[in-house]
C-alpha cells in the first residue's frame, strides 16, 4: 500500500498533490475489498444496502467523471 502523503512534501503543482492523494486512497479502498472474503463483497454492512463491491464501483464512476 501506499505511503500517506506528507503534506508538507514539495510538489510543482496542486494538480499533483491531489494526484498524490487520489493514488494513496484508490489504493487504499482497493487494498480493503481485495482483503475481503468472497461472500463480504456482495454482502452490506450499512443502511443504505450499498456492497463493497457496489461502492468501488461507484468509486470508479466518480473518478472518471
Amino acid at each position: 500500500m501506499l505511503p500517506f502523503p506528507e503534506p508538507t512534501a514539495p510538489a510543482s503543482s496542486r494538480f499533483e498533490v491531489f494526484l498524490g492523494y487520489l493514488d494513496f486512497f484508490r489504493a487504499t479502498a482497493i487494498a480493503k475489498v481485495e482483503a475481503l472474503p468472497e461472500a463480504d463483497l456482495r454482502r452490506s454492512r450499512l443502511p443504505s444496502g450499498w456492497t463493497p463491491l457496489e461502492l468501488l464501483k461507484h468509486l470508479t464512476h466518480v473518478e472518471l467523471r
